[in-house]
């Protein structure tokens, strides 16, 4: 929040109005967005624990939302503000404008930085409580000094989770900018019906993993940075009906999403591409690499029952930059071209 927050505030725009600096810091409420919605999600489903769980697909473009929140906000001036002009008419001088514009930009940057991010986060997590079965939330506040009356009389409210997924600031429609509420599930294990999907998702890495953005919430990370210059010759299936927690074959590897809590997913398409990849180099890995490995001078990743294995379990490590030896990175680095 204080990376974008500085870059709302530019240097160069601090002296201008709030609604002037809207519009070239949109980019940048873009890219805090993702991080909003995964803090959402996780907040949602640490309330379901032991739940069943759905395939937590996100088929939402948060990004529509955070333009609509952009055009949608106004903020009235803000008590520092006010207080500064008081204090300056009190002791008989004009209105310290220069100061008032510095002071308005700045806090209006960290109003409209943190009203749109907790209303993106809070709307993820109202999206995975709909989608695992639970239809009312109960508003929460943080009743300290610094809650307002408003906010406080809202503490305790009952909603219909359909109703809040609708607006555009199911957080603030009720309060105000900043607000520093939330929502609370309310689950009956009578009527808990969660809605789980049944189609399986194909993504073609091929075409690009930044098209791929039907995926499930928890996998998007990696698809975004680990995939990105990785060639993958098969396609990646997420299917939460398979009952195994991973299978392949030449041309497609199958995931099951719900089994990832144990598995590392970028584990699995790497082992799939050893597996495939091991015939090729097998020679020189025998001619070349098992010596170092008998000499000391580079060390297996992990216990191996036979050489195929320890050429995955090698290979997987030097891919995600766990190997901490120089003779192995660079033997990987040489035969991997």
């Amino acid at each position: 929040m204080d990376r974008l927050v500085y870059g709302l505030y530019k240097e160069r725009e601090e002296s201008l109005p709030w609604w002037q600096i809207v519009m070239p810091i949109e980019s940048q409420l873009q890219n805090c967005g993702y991080k909003a919605v995964c803090g959402g999600h996780e907040y949602a489903d640490s309330f379901t624990i032991g739940f069943n769980k759905t395939a937590q697909m996100l088929d939402w473009d948060y990004r529509a939302d955070i333009e609509e929140m952009i055009t949608g906000l106004g903020f009235p001036a803000t008590k520092k503000a006010m207080d500064l002009v008081h204090g300056s008419l009190e002791g008989g001088e004009s209105p310290p404008i220069e100061a008032l514009n510095k002071l308005m930009a700045y806090e209006q940057a960290k109003a409209i930085a943190r009203t749109v991010m907790m209303n993106i986060y809070v709307k993820s997590a109202l999206r995975k409580w709909d989608e695992d079965g639970i239809t009312r939330v109960k508003r929460m506040e943080v009743r300290d000094k610094k809650t307002c009356p408003i906010c406080k009389a809202l503490n305790g409210k009952e909603y219909e989770i359909s109703d809040l997924i609708n607006l555009v600031f199911p957080l603030t429609n009720d309060s105000h900018p900043s607000c520093r509420g939330t929502f609370l599930p309310l689950i009956s294990l009578d009527t808990y019906d969660p809605k789980v999907r049944e189609i399986p998702l194909a993504v073609d890495f091929q075409a690009g993993v930044s098209k791929a953005t039907n995926v499930p919430i928890e996998i998007r990370p990696w698809l975004r940075n680990f995939l990105k210059n990785l060639d993958v010759p098969m396609q990646v299936t997420f299917d939460p009906t398979m009952k195994e927690a991973y299978t392949w074959d030449a041309f497609d590897v199958s995931i099951n999403p719900s089994a990832l809590e144990d598995e590392d997913p970028r584990e699995i398409v790497l082992q799939v591409i050893a597996d495939q990849v091991w015939p090729e180099f097998e020679q020189d890995f025998n001619d070349e690499y098992i010596p170092l490995i008998k000499s000391g001078l580079a060390q297996p990743a992990k216990s191996f029952q036979n050489q195929k294995e320890l050429f995955t379990n090698n290979y997987i490590s030097w891919k995600m930059g766990q190997d901490p030896d120089a003779f192995s990175n660079a033997w990987w680095a040489k035969i991997m071209g």
